[in-house]
C-alpha cells in the first residue's frame, strides 16, 4: 500500500519539486518502468525517513494506535523485492490512467465525445471529473484515515517521538504561514491569470511548495539535532538545545 500511495503522486513530482525530468516524460507508459518507478521509491524512502518527525507532530491518541513500521523486517524480505517495485508501477499506472480521464490530451477525453462536452463556461465534463477528483480524493483519504483510527485500539506500544504541544503548533503554524506565502507568490506568476483554472492551480501548487519547504526543513533539522532530549547523559541533552523553543 505505501508503494502504490508514493508512486500515485509520482508522475506529477516534476509540478512541485525541480527536477530534470518533465512533465512530458514522467506521463509517457514507457515512463512506468523507468522515472516513475525510480522517482516512486524515492518518494516512498523519503515518506519512510519523514516519519518519525512527522509523527512527532500528531496527537498521543495518534501515536498510540500506529504501530511503526518494521524497515528492517522489509528490507531482509525476498518478496518485498518483487512486491515493493511492483507496487510502485501499478500506483504510477493508475496515475497515468485516470489522467486518461482528466487530461485534454488524454486517451479517453480524446476518443470519447461525452468528455468533452461544455458544462460551464470552458470547463468540460474532463475537467469537472478532475477538479471532483482532485478535492474528494484527499477528503476521502482522510475520512478512511480517521475512521481506521477510531477502530485501532489505543495504548500499542508505538515508540514514537513526540513534541510538547507548543512546539507542534509552533510548528504548524510556520507551516500554514508558509503554505499562504507561496499560494501568493505563485498567483504573482502572469501565467495564473490565464484563466480561474490556472489560478487555483497556481495557487494549490505554490501552496503545496511552501508547506513542502517548511516540513522538509524540519525532518532535516530533526536528523541533524536530534529528536527531543529524554533522560540520559547532558551531552545527549545539549544536542536538542537549538530545539529548545520547541520543547517547552
Amino acid at each position: 500500500l505505501p508503494g502504490l500511495v508514493a508512486a500515485s503522486i509520482a508522475p506529477d513530482l516534476p509540478y512541485f519539486v525541480p527536477l530534470p525530468a518533465a512533465l512530458g516524460t514522467t506521463h509517457a507508459p514507457a515512463a512506468l518502468a523507468g522515472i516513475d518507478l525510480v522517482l516512486g521509491l524515492a518518494t516512498l524512502a523519503v515518506a519512510y525517513a519523514a516519519l518519525p518527525p512527522l509523527m512527532a507532530l500528531c496527537p498521543k491518541r495518534w501515536r498510540r494506535r500506529i504501530e511503526p513500521p518494521d524497515l528492517a523486517a522489509v528490507l531482509r524480505s525476498p518478496r518485498a523485492a518483487l512486491t515493493v517495485p511492483l507496487s510502485v508501477v501499478v500506483g504510477a499506472a493508475t496515475h497515468l490512467a485516470w489522467d486518461a480521464f482528466t487530461h485534454t490530451n488524454g486517451l479517453a477525453v480524446q476518443n470519447w465525445a461525452p468528455l468533452r462536452e461544455a458544462v460551464v463556461g470552458p470547463h468540460r465534463v474532463y475537467n469537472i471529473i478532475g477538479y471532483v477528483s482532485s478535492l474528494g480524493g484527499p477528503v476521502l483519504l482522510v475520512v478512511v484515515a480517521l475512521a481506521w483510527l477510531r477502530h485501532r485500539p489505543a495504548g500499542v506500544n508505538a515508540r514514537w517521538p513526540a513534541l510538547p504541544v507548543r512546539g507542534r503548533a509552533i510548528v504548524l503554524a510556520v507551516v500554514l504561514v508558509a503554505s499562504a506565502v507561496g499560494a501568493t507568490m505563485a498567483l504573482a506568476d502572469p501565467a495564473s491569470q490565464v484563466s480561474l483554472y490556472d489560478w487555483v492551480r497556481r495557487m494549490l501548487v505554490g501552496g503545496v511548495q511552501g508547506a513542502a519547504v517548511v516540513l522538509g526543513s524540519y525532518v532535516l533539522t530533526w536528523y541533524a539535532i536530534g529528536p527531543p532530549a529524554r533522560p540520559g547523559p547532558p551531552a545527549a541533552q545539549s544536542r536538542s538545545l537549538l530545539l529548545a523553543p520547541l520543547l517547552q
